[in-house]
């Protein structure tokens, strides 16, 4: 377990140094951003929500994966949330993953792109993200592609709640578009 912990810690320090990032982006532009289909999407939910139900189709939601080849490396969502009867409303960027060996080669980056892309598409004026406040690396992303804090009144207190009942702190971040 150890053993484990230590060789993470090392990936993970490596993956932040700027030249590991240049060289990475480099072997790995064979990267494709488009729609997930059906077995990425039940691939993807299989390693974070396994007991998720009808996820398939949803005409609020849109997912994005990442292939090296025929293998997923990441995926993310742009859901769309109409109307009062939610504490999300408008459109919402959810699930951003990256697989950890991939992580640091920019494929994240494509993907939130891929999202503020369609977001745009559809005349959105603004999209948001939920992101665990002490996640620099998903912080310094949105920061760079023009998000900023963003408080939510009726949610902010939803956000403390979570922190106060054990779960970790979120914040909001939001790029007008």
């Amino acid at each position: 377990m150890f053993f484990k912990r230590a060789v993470i810690l090392i990936i993970t320090r490596i993956q932040g140094f700027p030249s590991y990032r240049k060289i990475a982006r480099l072997i790995c532009s064979g990267i494709e951003i488009k729609e997930a289909d059906e077995q990425a999407i039940k691939e993807f939910y299989a390693c974070v929500n396994p007991d998720a139900k009808n996820l398939l189709y949803n005409p609020n939601v849109s997912n994005f994966v990442a292939k090296k080849g025929r293998k997923s490396v990441g995926f993310t969502q742009l859901i769309r949330y109409h109307g009062n009867e939610t504490l999300y409303p408008g459109y919402w960027l959810f699930s951003l993953v990256v697989k950890f060996l991939y992580r640091g080669m920019g494929i994240g980056e494509k993907l939130t792109q891929s999202v503020i892309k369609r977001a745009r598409g559809e005349n959105a004026k603004e999209l948001s993200v939920l992101v665990r406040e002490d996640n620099p690396g998903a912080i310094r992303l949105y920061t760079k592609l023009g998000f900023v804090r963003n408080i939510i009144p009726f949610l902010e207190e939803k956000l403390k709640q979570e922190k106060f009942a054990g779960a970790y702190r979120r914040i909001v971040m939001t790029k007008i578009l």
